[in-house]
């Protein structure tokens, strides 16, 4: 199930994973909550020499103010 701007959930799947990403920035605050900061940064992480990724993006979770947690969707 996915995320459309016209309802939640559609059972469609998107063609192109640009077009998922699209979708994901539209409506990002509905879907992380406000708590939640989503960052749409594709950069290359990992320790030189070792394997290295680049994830779709990065979810900053301010939900805890004593734990914040950094997530990565490789």
């Amino acid at each position: 199930m996915l995320w459309a701007p016209n309802k939640i959930y559609d059972n469609e799947p998107f063609e192109l994973e640009e077009d998922l990403e699209s979708v994901i920035l539209e409506v990002r605050e509905d879907l992380f909550g406000e708590e939640r900061i989503y960052l749409d940064i594709k950069r290359k992480i990992g320790a030189k020499g070792k394997i290295k990724n680049i994830p779709d993006g990065y979810l900053i979770d301010l939900s805890s103010k004593k734990v914040p947690k950094l997530c990565c969707r490789k």
